[in-house]
């Protein structure tokens, strides 16, 4: 490995992930995307776990090897193990091409006991996966290892009124077994990567739902340049096995299916927007737009989940709403009107955020949002008992209209590249609005911002800042949703061949 001279546990999740990915990562880690804002604030917050993780263990020596090349690393653990260390944070190991940092070691009277730190909240395969790389690097390079286990966050435990417990907060779960029968395949794949980084050009890899799921890969545009919109795909609710036996049937394009391929009536109609290159609905599209009633609140809301719990009473990972934006329209193409809230104090927002919507959305005759999110937010502010919260749920329940649901089961433009998300949607049916020149354009970067704005600026000035730009994007998604609205209301009236894409 030309970019990289050892096979570090990273890149070797990222091999069992992908081959390609892994071959990329070490020798071609320029055609990365830039992390989203999302994407870093987890990484942040793994880092921040890692580091509380440790007060679990007061006696542990960190090893203070971060950015020393991997012998160097793992000779300043061979010392502290020497000076008589019995739990070490970010030990380093390194046995011929493979190499491992270990979040927590620990001595055992039976021998070593791996505990990888995880934000997650409960074990994965992953976890496992990761752990027994590190058992097979550990034992080559001569330590006798017995155990292994996930420090995991517990999101039972609700924060209380005092200082944050940690025992409380932090699960560790043994793993020992899973581990040790998954050794013998990750030394058999560890042993493959090695020779395929040796290769002199990238494998071949065909795109498929991998490619975007759990997480999206950050080669992700690399590997999809110049790939057809009609590729299998962007098939709407394709599966993964279902693409691979398009391409067994030697068939990667829709267009190329033929009457014996069985499909859904929302790949049907995606498959023939793609064919012909123009939109097309279902004659069922009118009438789902005009159930919607008048006066009609487009709501949004956005949330955050931090990993530790910032106001007593709530758990790990527990969402909270500080923000909504509704666009009011009393006649389908009518003014909007715009109404706002964003709770800008260090304090919980859920009571001030429920009043303020309730009294948004209590005269209309219909709710439009985009996805069951906000009707399933209220409802968990409902079950919380948060004040109001009973009455708004009513409303959301029995006068919404999901817009995502009847886009979804109703119309297709080839734009959408198979994604019913707002932010494919949107440029595919309303190409004059767009959120590119928003400082904030998506929800992962509204949470973090949030968070940054409540607990970490310095000045009032940036604060203002922040409040400004999550205001703006905000009011981008209901008048996005307006703006759809009455598109596909006027895509109604016309015949599919007068509609240009």
């Amino acid at each position: 490995m030309s970019n990289e001279p050892f096979l570090t546990k990273s890149l070797f999740l990222a091999g069992i992930h992908c081959v390609k990915r892994f071959y990329l990562e070490a020798q071609s880690p320029e055609l990365k995307a830039v992390r989203t804002a999302g994407e870093t604030a987890r990484m942040r917050t793994g880092l921040e776990l890692g580091a509380l993780a440790r007060e679990l263990f007061p006696t542990g020596v960190l090893v203070e090897s971060r950015g020393m090349p991997p012998p160097e690393a793992a000779e300043a653990t061979q010392r502290a193990i020497q000076e008589g260390a019995h739990t070490l944070f970010e030990a380093t190991f390194a046995a011929g091409p493979f190499v491992a940092r270990c979040d927590v070691l620990e001595k055992t009277p039976l021998g070593w006991r791996i505990i990888e730190v995880k934000s997650a909240t409960k074990v994965k395969d992953d976890h496992v996966t990761d752990l027994a790389f590190q058992w097979m690097v550990l034992e080559r390079a001569g330590l006798d290892v017995s155990e292994a286990a996930v420090c995991r966050v517990d999101s039972s435990q609700s924060r209380s009124e005092r200082q944050l417990d940690l025992h409380e907060f932090f699960a560790i779960e043994d793993v020992t077994q899973s581990v040790r029968e998954s050794l013998i395949s990750v030394a058999t794949n560890a042993e493959k990567l090695v020779a395929i980084a040796a290769l002199p050009d990238a494998p071949e890899v065909a795109i498929n739902l991998h490619c975007s799921t759990p997480n999206k890969c950050p080669f992700y545009d690399h590997c999809h340049q110049g790939v057809d919109i009609g590729h299998v795909v962007y098939m709407p609710g394709i599966r993964r096995d279902a693409v691979v036996r398009f391409y067994n049937e030697g068939i990667d394009n829709v267009r190329n299916l033929g009457p014996e391929f069985k499909l859904s009536a929302e790949q049907a109609r995606a498959a023939e927007a793609v064919a012909f290159n123009q939109p097309r609905w279902d004659e069922a599209l009118l009438d789902r737009l005009e159930a919607i009633q008048f006066p009609a609140a487009f709501v949004d809301f956005e949330a955050t989940n931090p990993a530790l719990p910032v106001y007593p009473g709530m758990r790990p990972y527990e969402s909270f709403p500080f923000q909504w934006s509704v666009h009011r329209l009393d006649s389908p193409f009518g003014p909007a009107y715009h109404s706002e809230f964003l709770h800008r104090e260090a304090s919980d927002p859920r009571e001030t955020f429920s009043g303020t919507l309730l009294d948004a959305v209590r005269g209309a005759a219909s709710v439009v949002f985009y996805s069951s999110y906000e009707l399933s937010t209220v409802k968990m502010l409902a079950d919380k008992g948060s004040p109001n919260a009973l009455e708004l749920h009513a409303i959301f329940r029995d006068r919404g209209v999901d817009l995502l649901k009847v886009i979804r089961e109703c119309v297709y433009f080839p734009a959408f590249h198979g994604s019913f998300s707002i932010k494919k949607v949107l440029p595919a049916v309303v190409p004059d609005l767009s959120y590119e020149r928003l400082e904030i354009r998506d929800g992962d970067s509204a949470a973090v911002e949030y968070l940054r704005m409540v607990f970490e600026t310095g000045t009032a000035d940036q604060a203002d800042r922040i409040a400004d730009a999550l205001l703006a994007y905000c009011k981008q998604d209901t008048y996005a949703m307006v703006r759809l609205y009455q598109e596909l209301l006027r895509l109604t009236r016309y015949e599919p061949a007068d509609i240009v894409s």
